[in-house]
């Protein structure tokens, strides 16, 4: 049934707005992390200010997903692209962050460090 739910919002995509950080909530504590990203991905989150907290969230004890989380938010700020700009000082600070760079290394895992640095390179290169 929550997924049900979930479908019907990225259904309504840019309209669901109010939805977005619920849904990161739930990607936090989600298994299904893929089902979720596209969700919010369809909804095409523009609250870019909560998009740049949650790409520089730290992992804290009982939050599994964090690394997830910032995936997704940087993913979102990719998508929107020129309207994202403000966020180019915090996508730096990914690439330059000593354990993005170690994890990319070390666990073969470079999801987070990719995805910052296509961001960077789409924010920078976009028309206003």
């Amino acid at each position: 049934m929550r997924y049900a739910a979930a479908f019907a919002i990225a259904d309504l995509g840019e309209v669901a707005q109010g939805a977005v950080e619920p849904l990161f909530e739930r990607l936090a504590q989600q298994s299904d992390y893929y089902t979720m990203r596209n969700i919010l991905l369809d909804i095409r989150p523009r609250q870019v200010d909560f998009l740049r907290e949650r790409l520089l969230q730290q992992e804290k004890s009982g939050t599994a997903n964090v690394y997830k989380v910032r995936r997704t938010a940087c993913d979102c700020l990719r998508k929107l692209g020129a309207d994202a700009r403000e966020a180019l000082a915090d996508l730096e600070a990914v690439v330059a962050d000593d354990d993005v760079i170690d994890r990319a290394r070390g666990r073969n895992d470079q999801g987070l460090l990719r995805c910052a640095k296509k961001a960077l390179e789409k924010l920078r290169t976009d028309p206003d």
